[in-house]
């Protein structure tokens, strides 16, 4: 077979794999980006229900505030005060103005008989005559725990406009309700606030807020639907599902050729949808589809154009894979290399300081660590320029190999420096300020160190100076100091007794 016709049948192989990879790559990607908009309009929808909430939580706290007022508590103990009266007024009238989107508030004695409003020609009307409406508010405001009846949202009597309507009784001080207090807001503001999200270009979406216990809309995006029953048979079963629900909770599902994402607020008792249609929720998806199908037609064309070039130069890409691998072998070399004792394979001295040295601004490379500080210990061989002019340099390369050996086999490969001719530093970070066990580790070493040892074909005892100190603060090179200090102040180690001090006391 020529290598013209290879080349075609490997093209063929190629373009097919790319259109299989097109096709799974478009359904994955597809899905992920469906998850991906399905979980951020869950995102919004959370955060717009919040803002309901809030919103309605910032009037019970406006109408609480007026409540708490001593010139509303003093009109309602003496209502027939003409002086009450007018201050109460004056009040109402200036707290009015700092209020936004309202529509009114005001204070009335128990039967809804209005003393002050924000507009004085509502003053002397009775809101509630018949017993069935006023027994209700009673009850809502009373078996409330705050005192605070929150209606909800309704379409106001008086202006037609869709507020927030909430009463609160007011006690005196011995609990009982000497009258209450009444505000109306406006929700435009609440309206334009979810209005202006804009969500995946979803220009046609609507909203709505239900009380799952009634299943009647209490907000909506079409203010004649409020107070009435929710009809979507799903919503209705989504209500049935929620009324146990002890936590907030996110979800979404399709409805027909739209995609309703909800949250359920669950202090409250209300869930929050939005209804989006699915073509501007998933258009994300969509145009990812047709761009990876463009880009695939656009692969394959390039894949047949380029085909002939990758063959001549395919031998050129090769030669340069082997020089790049090649440098890269000898800078992985040369890095060992300058990090490495070559004689003994432990970390040398440049190492040791790249690891506990200072950094470019001068601060310590290790934190201070109080609860898991380093230890270090010094091994220097006593002696040792006598070994080699005794036994030759030789043996003094196995004494060196060999104790190198074991410090790895106690403290670990990566735990050993070589400093020096015939010093070794060991650097262990401790799991707690105790460190009897390293301590014990030490000498442990220092014991099998001064075995008589076979080097060379000669049998020798090696004695070394020893040292061991912990630090948890300011950790740096300069212990290795501190270290050379201990054992030159007291020579070759005696009985496994390693000389321990703790830099921390």
């Amino acid at each position: 077979m020529s290598k013209t016709l290879k080349r075609m049948l490997m093209t063929a192989v190629i373009v097919v794999i790319i259109i299989l990879m097109a096709i799974f790559t478009s359904a994955r990607t597809s899905r992920q980006t469906r998850e991906n908009s399905t979980s951020f309009m869950q995102t919004i929808a959370q955060a717009q229900a919040v803002t309901v909430d809030n919103y309605v939580n910032n009037t019970a706290d406006t109408l609480k505030a007026y409540a708490s007022a001593n010139e509303i508590k003093d009109l309602l103990l003496d209502p027939e005060n003409p002086e009450k009266v007018s201050a109460a007024q004056r009040y109402t009238e200036n707290f009015s103005a700092t209020v936004a989107n309202l529509e009114g508030i005001y204070a009335s004695e128990w039967n809804t008989h209005v003393l002050v409003h924000t507009n004085p020609q509502v003053v002397g009307m009775i809101t509630r005559k018949d017993e069935g409406p006023l027994k209700e508010l009673h009850d809502g405001m009373m078996n409330s725990s705050d005192k605070v009846y929150r209606i909800g949202f309704m379409n106001s009597p008086a202006s037609g406009k869709q507020i927030i309507s909430m009463y609160m009784a007011v006690l005196d001080d011995g609990g009982q309700p000497i009258g209450l207090v009444g505000i109306g807001i406006y929700t435009d503001a609440l309206s334009q606030i979810i209005g202006s999200i804009n969500v995946n270009n979803a220009e046609n979406r609507t909203y709505s807020m239900v009380n799952v216990n009634t299943k009647e809309f209490i907000f909506n995006s079409d203010p004649t639907l409020l107070g009435q029953k929710a009809d979507d048979p799903k919503l209705v079963e989504i209500c049935d599902q929620l009324i146990s629900e002890k936590n907030d909770k996110t979800d979404s599902y399709d409805n027909n050729k739209n995609v309703s994402t909800y949250y359920y607020l669950a202090k409250s008792g209300w869930l929050f949808t939005i209804t989006t249609p699915s073509g501007n929720i998933y258009s994300l998806a969509n145009n990812v589809i047709a761009n990876l199908l463009i880009f695939t037609v656009i692969c394959i064309v390039l894949i047949v154009i380029f085909n002939y070039i990758s063959i001549k130069q395919e031998q050129s890409y090769e030669k340069l894979e082997k020089a790049k691998k090649k440098q890269q072998a000898i800078s992985k070399n040369l890095h060992i290399a300058a990090l490495k004792d070559i004689l003994t394979d432990v970390n040398n001295r440049i190492k040791f300081i790249d690891d506990f040295g200072k950094n470019s601004n001068g601060e310590f490379k290790i934190q201070d660590i109080p609860d898991k500080p380093y230890c270090f210990a010094m091994f220097s061989i006593a002696d040792f320029s006598n070994i080699n002019i005794t036994y030759g340099h030789d043996v003094g390369d196995a004494a060196l190999v060999s104790t190198a050996a074991t410090l790895k086999k106690i403290f670990g490969d990566n735990s050993v420096y070589r400093l020096g001719s015939d010093d070794f530093v060991v650097a262990v970070r401790n799991e707690s300020p105790n460190v009897a066990a390293f301590i014990g580790k030490v000498n442990n070493a220092v014991s099998e160190l001064q075995k008589p040892q076979t080097l060379g074909g000669k049998t020798i005892n090696l004695f070394f100076g020893a040292s061991a100190v912990k630090k948890s603060k300011s950790i740096g090179i300069s212990v290795l100091g501190t270290l050379k200090d201990i054992i030159n102040k007291n020579g070759t180690v005696r009985n496994n007794n390693v000389v321990f001090l703790d830099l921390d006391a």
